[in-house]
C-alpha cells in the first residue's frame, strides 16, 4: 500500500498493516508530508532487512501485533 498520513494512520491502527518498507533517499527536504498522522496509537517493529542500491536505503519491518 502506498499512501498518505492520513491513510497510513487509519490502517495501522486498524491492525491491517504487516510490513513497512521505508526508502531513504540522500537527500535533505526541511518541509514535507509526514508518514503517519499525528494520533494516539503505537505499533512495535522488528526489522526484517536492508539494502543499499545507488544511494537507496531501503529498510524491511514487520509490524508486531
Amino acid at each position: 500500500m502506498t499512501g498518505g498520513s492520513t491513510i497510513n494512520t487509519a490502517f495501522i491502527k486498524e491492525n491491517l498493516l504487516d510490513e513497512i518498507i521505508l526508502n531513504v533517499e540522500p537527500a535533505l527536504i526541511g518541509k514535507g508530508v509526514p508518514l503517519f498522522a499525528q494520533d494516539d496509537f503505537s505499533k512495535k517493529l522488528n526489522f526484517v532487512s536492508s539494502k543499499e542500491d545507488n544511494g537507496i536505503l531501503t529498510l524491511h519491518y514487520k509490524v508486531l501485533k
